[in-house]
């Protein structure tokens, strides 16, 4: 098994100028070569301008700095893997045609039954609702079952209704993707991630890879973290582990302290708290 490198920011630290220091003095004049990888577009832009900083108003060549939610996946792996019709995805359903058809969806299921939604003016409305609860449970694979423990046995009625309702909205929208031929964006950019994964691990890139401040709860990303930590020229950076704790309280965290998503982290990359070097 390759060294696996994860770091870690203290909490007290701001996270984009520590950042932004450790990649300039790790680097130096390689910087540019450098993709970093960052949860949003809001730490992309906010790295950049404590880089940015840091150059005194010099110009400066700056590294690549990508946000994993709209990572450009197919530019870091090579053209060949999309040359053969079993590599070739479906292209993701823009947001406009995905309300529509899935408002339609609702309405011929729903409406004539129930009279409601009255209109397609309430049927979009409902449509955008769920839109994020079906992006939700694809990012995070959760499988509609789940959905009932989250509800109380006093709406038991109520919700049933509800979910076999959405039940037959979600096993009758893959059917009407594939036949239009695209896929949810979702589910197309998590299966690309795992396929840079994949990728990377089989065929390491030339060049530094560090993944900042994500703490890996969705599944892919996850994949792509354990994969990075494991480069030649990788690392995950993590902003406020814990190093306080003692290995009895640490061993013993759930699911609701704040510090259990980075143990699940460390865990599924292989790494043991006293191995994260702090920046």
């Amino acid at each position: 098994m390759p060294e696996r490198r994860v770091f870690s920011i203290p909490l007290s630290n701001p996270a984009a100028n520590t950042l932004a220091d450790y990649l300039i003095e790790t680097y130096g004049e390689r910087l540019p070569q450098v993709l970093v990888l960052v949860p949003l577009a809001r730490a992309q832009r906010t790295l950049r301008e404590a880089l940015l900083t840091r150059g005194g108003g010099d110009a400066m060549l700056l590294p690549r700095i990508e946000a994993l939610g709209n990572i450009d996946v197919e530019a870091w792996m090579p053209g060949s893997l999309y040359n053969s019709s079993e590599a070739v995805l479906p292209p993701a359903i823009s947001s406009a045609r995905r309300v529509m058809l899935l408002a339609n969806l609702i309405f011929d299921l729903h409406g004539t039954e129930t009279k409601w939604p009255a209109n397609m003016e309430q049927a979009m409305f409902l449509a955008q609702a769920l839109t994020g609860l079906m992006d939700d449970l694809a990012r995070y694979g959760v499988p509609l079952a789940a959905l009932e423990q989250l509800v109380g046995e006093d709406f038991a009625d109520h919700w049933q209704i509800s979910l076999d309702f959405l039940g037959r909205i979600l096993e009758d929208w893959p059917k009407l993707l594939a036949e239009i031929g695209v896929m949810e964006p979702v589910a197309r950019h998590d299966a690309m991630t795992r396929r840079l994964a994949a990728h990377w691990r089989e065929h390491p890139p030339g060049f530094p890879v560090i993944a900042a401040g994500t703490t890996g709860s969705i599944p892919a990303t996850a994949e792509l973290l354990e994969v990075i930590a494991g480069l030649p020229e990788g690392g995950v950076i993590l902003h406020g582990l814990d190093k306080t704790l003692d290995d009895r309280a640490w061993d013993q965290i759930s699911a609701t302290h704040p510090q259990y998503i980075i143990k699940e982290l460390l865990e599924r990359i292989g790494v043991a708290r006293h191995q994260v070097t702090m920046i």
